[in-house]
């Protein structure tokens, strides 16, 4: 798993489909979250902390970078927009000196 998240372009065909199926259910769990806490169903703190963890994961490791390009489709609005400001964001910073 780690290796999928961090170099994708090395996994096999079957390495990735068992990383892609990980990061899927993470993905599924962060939009979850989202619509509890558009409900207000759980704590502000929970969702914040929730957010940050995987808007970090976007930003450090190109695994949900290739998962998301392969499967951005799976996700209805207006969640899908959430996850897109955060590879927009990622892909507005600076490169790492």
């Amino acid at each position: 798993m780690s290796a999928g998240l961090v170099t994708p372009e090395a996994l096999n065909e079957a390495e990735w489909l068992r990383c892609s199926s990980h990061i899927f259910l993470q993905i599924d769990g962060w939009e979850y979250l989202y619509y509890q806490h558009r409900d207000r169903s759980v704590p502000k703190e929970l969702w914040e902390g929730e957010d940050v963890f995987f808007r970090n994961q976007v930003a450090a490791n190109p695994g949900y970078a290739r998962f998301w390009s392969e499967n951005e489709t799976s996700f209805a609005e207006p969640f899908h927009s959430h996850v897109a400001g955060a590879f927009a964001k990622k892909d507005a910073s600076p490169p790492d000196s």
